[in-house]
């Protein structure tokens, strides 16, 4: 299900490389967002929480892999809604530092960049 809709936005990706995404060694916790409008889904977002030793310290790392629909551009709350994981997160583990590392892997947002630039 989750690769079957991906592969609407990026058709070269495999369900291997979905699986690795979510199932990486240092996961602690994935979230999977779906995004519908009435009763069609329009967009999903992977968001795992990997835990690192940087130093001998313990480093929390989120992460996105969002997928929305071209005609859904204006409606994308992705971004939001991993940042709002990142910090109830946080909030949860005050002592242990985050990090939120934004890789860009949608061709919308490509376009919404570019045309701000």
């Amino acid at each position: 299900m989750l690769c079957a809709f991906d592969q609407q936005i990026f058709p070269a990706s495999s369900e291997q490389e979905i699986h690795n995404f979510a199932y990486d060694w240092n996961v602690v916790s994935v979230l999977v967002v779906h995004y519908s409008h009435k009763e069609t889904r329009i967009g999903q977002n992977i968001i795992p929480v990997l835990k690192f030793a940087l130093e001998d310290h313990p480093v929390f790392v989120v992460s996105s892999r969002a997928s929305i629909l071209p005609a859904w551009l204006k409606g994308n709350r992705t971004l939001k809604t991993a940042i709002r994981v990142a910090i109830n997160h946080r909030i949860r583990h005050l002592t242990i530092a985050l990090w939120y590392a934004a890789t860009i892997k949608q061709p919308k947002i490509y376009t919404c960049f570019a045309s701000r630039s």
